[in-house]
């Protein structure tokens, strides 16, 4: 019996490693367009030094990062141009709770003045041994932008409903890509927005904050992994562009917690109660 509750503990103290290795004994992320929550400092690569084209990544704390806040004198943010108000900043990512959190941080807004610009939506890749498996999409807006040959939007249709999840995989939504002159580009920032949608989508919690007066907009968002086919999948990165592709990164993968990790946990405990219980019959 003392063998039983020596294994039983070793199993559980794996389990608890596993689980601190992976992040979730975190402090929780609120979905309400604040990064403070997010457990390091998300401006880490926002420095002086930053050009762009030249995107930083990273895993702090659980956090798997993209940044790349720059924009040179004549307007290029890599691949291509339109100032801050086409700069994609920060990508973050990470698998807690039960829930993948996503955030983008980005001179995009809904309006600019008299000027309209394109947020693009979320595009979720779920991966195999490095082969993609399936892939997801968040809409962000509930709007499809419609671009000129320059890039500009000429008009909008209405496709899916913001803060809805819907599964690519299954066709439930079709991708669109940006303009065709980035498409050869080393730097290719397709596919940027949905297309449209053939399902009604499956509701998250999503916030897209626009302060008044700043230079950054804010997209966050939560994402219960019970609405993920996670069957195989081994890690998880998000993309996001400006629906034009101007300019947009992918997060590093993040990996996604083995069902071990919890079995060693719940067997451990079940282990110990085991003992315990006989323990005390006699």
């Amino acid at each position: 019996m003392k063998g039983i509750r020596v294994l039983a503990v070793l199993m559980l103290l794996l389990g608890l490693f596993c689980w601190m290795s992976s992040g979730a004994m975190a402090v929780s992320i609120t979905v309400d367009g604040n990064y403070s929550d997010w457990g390091f400092n998300t401006w880490e690569g926002f420095t002086s030094s930053d050009s762009a084209g030249s995107p930083i990544t990273g895993n702090t704390n659980g956090v798997y990062w993209w940044e790349e806040d720059g924009v040179e004198s004549n307007g290029f943010v890599g691949p291509g141009y339109g100032g801050q108000q086409y700069d994609v900043e920060g990508l973050y990512t990470k698998i807690a709770d039960g829930n993948l959190y996503f955030m983008v941080v980005s001179g995009m807004r809904g309006s600019d003045g008299d000027s309209v610009f394109e947020p693009g939506d979320i595009i979720i890749d779920l991966f195999s041994n490095n082969a993609l498996e399936r892939q997801y999409v968040v809409e962000t807006t509930g709007y499809r932008y419609i671009l000129n040959s320059s890039g500009y939007v000429s008009s909008t249709e209405t496709t899916g409903s913001a803060g809805y999840l819907y599964n690519v995989s299954l066709g439930e939504a079709t991708l669109e890509d940006g303009l065709s002159n980035w498409a050869s580009s080393s730097d290719n920032q397709d596919p940027t927005q949905i297309k449209s949608v053939s399902a009604s989508g499956s509701k998250i919690d999503l916030v897209f904050e626009q302060p008044d007066n700043q230079d950054h907009s804010v997209i966050e968002g939560a994402i219960s992994l019970g609405l993920l086919n996670l069957n195989g999948i081994d890690a998880i990165n998000f993309h996001y562009a400006t629906v034009c592709g101007n300019d947009g990164g992918t997060t590093p993968n993040a990996p996604v917690p083995e069902p071990g990790t919890v079995l060693l946990v719940g067997t451990g405990l079940l282990g110990l109660a085991l003992g315990s219980r006989k323990k005390r019959s006699k």
